[in-house]
């Protein structure tokens, strides 16, 4: 997960956020995401931040994100405002996971459902 406090700067990251984009903890801490990121990925997450604060819930984004080494994943993260007893904005909350191989999955299911066959206007 990273949280965030009001100013965008990283609290916290999990091993798996810092896996994919080869970083420490002591590297990130206390950055955002524009110091960290190119600048197109970082207001993907700037944006999707703003949308779980503008909802106040939890919200679900699914996308395609290169790896440290260049590999395309699909993650599924969720977003979610962190509030103080007294209401007040603490940060976001994102979770992510990796779900590549479970969309690999539901890829071939829904190929094989329709018939399983490439088709082609090719005829011989």
């Amino acid at each position: 997960g990273q949280p965030q406090n009001e100013i965008d700067a990283l609290m916290k990251a999990n091993p798996e956020f810092m896996k994919m984009y080869n970083f420490t903890e002591a590297s990130l801490l206390g950055k955002n995401d524009f110091e960290l990121l190119d600048a197109a990925k970082a207001q993907i997450f700037h944006d999707q931040d703003q949308q779980a604060i503008a909802a106040n819930a939890a919200l679900r984004f699914e996308e395609w994100l290169p790896s440290v080494n260049g590999q395309m994943r699909f993650f599924e993260t969720i977003k979610t405002p962190v509030r103080d007893q007294a209401g007040e904005l603490m940060g976001v909350l994102g979770v992510s996971r990796d779900i590549t191989e479970r969309r690999k999955e539901e890829r071939r299911i829904i190929f094989f459902r329709a018939g399983g066959q490439i088709r082609s206007n090719i005829r011989f």
